[in-house]
This record gives structure tokens, C-alpha cells and sequence, in this order.
């Protein structure tokens, strides 16, 4: 905003006047303590990924699949200290519901968290997923996927050879007699 100087002679040149700056916001509301905030997170998540309307148990022909999960992590490194906020405030839940998994948890220093997820009756019994640098939440969705999960590798079904001309003996069926 310009305004003339008290002298007004014009010659003087006019005197730039510069408003007061706003007061600085409030300072933000502290939220709920940080635990708190995980359990809230927690149910939150559990109740969109874990069981999300319906029943999500991975279970082939009633026979639990994922048989132990072995929670590694270092008490000391940096990456493991989601891991370690997980075994804290997510992993007695976890446990609790799901009564007929065995989790294990091993101190392992100097190395990198992982989840190793043991499988029953496969070829492919173990499956390791890393989880440095995750944030609890997200290490609960990834035990929740090695729950979740079959523990075979994932193989494309293959449609049935169509042919323009088929068989001159004929199609094979089950009630063939030989």
C-alpha cells in the first residue's frame, strides 16, 4: 500500500508502508500417543486386509497350509526397528487369532528382519519375504499374505489343444471300453 509521505511536497517520493505479517498458526493437537495410534491403525487394518467381510483362511481341503512363521530380526540395527514395533504392539494379536499357527520369534544380529513362512506337504516348504525399513502395518500385511498364501509357486493353466480337424479315431472319454 503506498501513501504519502507527511511532507506533502511532490517532489518527495512516496513512502511504501508494509502491512504486519498474520500470527503464526497454533501449534498443531497432539494426537493420540503413538501406541494408541498403532492399536487404532491395527483394528483398522485388520478389519479391511485380514478379514474383509468375509472369511479369508487359506486352508486346502481343511488342512491348515502355513504350519510355523519364524519372525527373524536384530535387536540392534536400524532396518529392524518396525520388526521390532511389530513384535511389540501387532504380533500378540496376530498370535491370538490365529490359534493354529506357531510363530517363532529369533533374535538374529547383524542381520537384516525377515518372515520365513513354513509350509505343510509342498515341494516349496519355506517362503522368506525381507521387511527391513517396513512400518508395523505393513509387516502385518505381509504375515497376513504368507498366512493367506498356499506356499507353491503359481503355475498358468493350460487350456486344451483345439484343433480345425480333430482325431480321426475319435475324442477320448472315460466311458471308453478297450
Amino acid at each position: 500500500m503506498l501513501k504519502p509521505s507527511s511532507a506533502s511536497s511532490p517532489h518527495q517520493p512516496l513512502r511504501r508502508t508494509i502491512p504486519a505479517p498474520p500470527p503464526p498458526p497454533p501449534p498443531p493437537a497432539l494426537g493420540p500417543p503413538p501406541q494408541a495410534r498403532i492399536q487404532r491403525l491395527i483394528s483398522v487394518f485388520a478389519l479391511t486386509w485380514i478379514d474383509p467381510g468375509r472369511d479369508n483362511k487359506m486352508a486346502l481341503r481343511g488342512v491348515w497350509q502355513l504350519q510355523k512363521l519364524m519372525v527373524n530380526y536384530c535387536d540392534w540395527g536400524g532396518s529392524s526397528r518396525g520388526i521390532r514395533a511389530f513384535v511389540e504392539t501387532c504380533l500378540p494379536a496376530f498370535k491370538e487369532k490365529n490359534p493354529q499357527l506357531e510363530v517363532v520369534t529369533e533374535l538374529v544380529r547383524g542381520q537384516h528382519p525377515n518372515l520365513k513362512g513354513i509350509y505343510s506337504k509342498m515341494k516349496i516348504t519355506t517362503n522368506e519375504w525381507s521387511v527391513r525399513n517396513l512400518s508395523p502395518e505393513d509387516i502385518l500385511l505381509q504375515a497376513t499374505r504368507l498366512k493367506n498364501s498356499l506356499g507353491r509357486k503359481v503355475v498358468k493353466l493350460r487350456t486344451r489343444h483345439v484343433t480345425k480337424r480333430p482325431s480321426v479315431q475319435g475324442t477320448w472319454t472315460t466311458e471308453m471300453k478297450m
